[in-house]
């Protein structure tokens, strides 16, 4: 009887022996995916694009901690804070201030940081390792919507005499955006009769248009716009004076919203430019790939634009 209960004590202890135990912490050592932290500049200003840019990152396999920074540049440094506090692997941010990095600069210095669709100065840029940035290139946008009039019927010439007259709507005078518009958008069958600057909104483009048709009537055949705001109080200004878009001059925008690509359709737009916004996702989630595997990517990368067109237009609608 002791040899069989010695035997049965010697199996049930090698049993227990070769048998895995599982660890009470098993489930809390296993690797999980980086967490990346998004802070977005303000979300009101193109929410689709947002939605798409977690839903990519998240599809990649990442966790993400998501944040708006509401065009308020001490709050988008105190959310960046949190970011780091939190655990964050990499940060992508989008500036508020392009000129007001410091404190992000400062707070990121041992992550990663992917700045993203505004550009801040070079000096930023060349400040540290681990930091680049995406977006599109404001002035390539200017230089595009002064090609896209050559698309135009007669190639935006109504009056045959070799030159386009044109002017330009766009916005504060010493704003980077409407420098870089004002010097893309020039060519050499265009003849510039005025710049008016505005703030960028539709009733300041109303008003400016208004006042470039009472100096120039018919003789202004082009209006390029800075952007869709712009374009569509620019709209209504030639819609009140009888000035037909499309038939007496041409009204060209720079970017988009829910009415532009149908404005485009029905004639009163001619085109538009704006961002290829997949390619642009595509590069933000190789390059945050590359960071986070140690790789120091391209500083700047410039994501391509799209001309958008009658001919288009209906891809771009809502």
């Amino acid at each position: 009887m002791k040899r069989i209960l010695a035997f049965f004590l010697t199996v049930c202890l090698l049993t227990a022996c070769s048998t895995p135990q599982a660890s009470p912490t098993t489930e809390t050592t296993l690797a999980q995916p980086p967490l990346l932290g998004l802070c977005i500049r303000d979300r009101d200003r193109d929410p689709a694009y947002y939605d798409a840019l977690e839903q990519l990152l998240r599809d990649a396999g990442y966790r993400l901690s998501v944040a708006d920074s509401q065009n308020d540049q001490s709050r988008q440094d105190s959310l960046i804070a949190g970011m780091v506090q939190e655990g964050c692997a990499l940060i992508l941010s989008e500036p508020v201030m392009v000129s007001a990095q410091e404190t992000v600069l400062h707070t990121t210095a041992q992550l990663p940081l992917l700045l993203l669709n505004y550009q801040p100065e070079a000096a930023v840029l060349e400040s540290r390792q681990n930091l680049a940035y995406i977006g599109c290139d404001p002035a390539e946008a200017a230089i595009l919507q002064s090609q896209a009039a050559a698309l135009l019927p007669d190639g935006g010439d109504l009056n045959g005499d070799g030159l386009i007259s044109y002017a330009i709507l766009t916005g504060p005078e010493d704003h980077l955006d409407a420098q870089l518009h004002i010097k893309g958008a020039q060519w050499e069958t265009g003849e510039l009769l005025a710049t008016e600057y505005t703030d960028w909104t539709s009733q300041q483009g109303q008003a400016a248009c208004s006042r470039l048709l009472s100096q120039y009537g018919l003789d202004l055949e082009v209006i390029l716009c800075g952007n869709p705001a712009l374009a569509q109080g620019a709209l209504q200004a030639v819609e009140d004076r009888g000035w037909r878009a499309g038939q007496d001059g041409y009204l060209l925008a720079l970017g988009s919203n829910d009415e532009i690509p149908s404005l485009i359709l029905q004639g009163g737009i001619a085109s538009t430019v704006i961002p290829d916004t997949q390619a642009q996702l595509d590069r933000i989630l190789q390059t945050a790939e590359q960071m986070l595997a140690g790789i120091q990517p391209e500083t700047v990368t410039y994501t391509p634009y799209i001309t958008v067109t009658a001919d288009n237009a209906t891809e771009y609608l809502p």
